[in-house]
């Protein structure tokens, strides 16, 4: 009786989801906006992008893959608070080693879905 009641628990829970939360590829597409950001403002100290030095680049225009990604509203702010594993792709198109538990604030702006990471996980 009470797995029954556990599992019915659970399911009320699933279906309570919110519909608006990001989804891998909207937390993708922040690190992609994240990084034009980033760039633009290199590229005002710079100048041009053969002259920022190659390894900050190459973390300038580091990307990655989302997985298993678990969003909820943030309660103290716009957006939502998100838990995920991020697969890093640098800037020269290597897949790096896969950072679990990542903790961040997502929300969207006018330029698309945003990322910013929370330390301390």
């Amino acid at each position: 009786m009470m797995r029954g009641i556990g599992l019915i628990a659970i399911l009320v829970g699933l279906s309570a989801c919110d519909e608006t939360a990001p989804t891998a590829a909207d937390i993708e597409e922040g690190y992609r906006n994240l990084s034009d950001q980033n760039l633009s403002k290199a590229l005002t100290d710079f100048g041009t992008e053969d002259q920022i030095p190659p390894i900050l680049l190459g973390m300038i225009k580091t990307t990655g893959l989302i997985s298993g990604e678990r969003c909820e509203k943030n309660q103290n702010d716009i957006g939502y608070i998100c838990l995920y594993n991020f697969t890093p792709i640098n800037g020269s198109g290597i897949v790096l080693d896969t950072i679990p538990n990542i903790k961040a604030r997502v929300w969207q702006a006018d330029a698309g879905w945003m990322v910013h990471e929370i330390p301390g996980n």
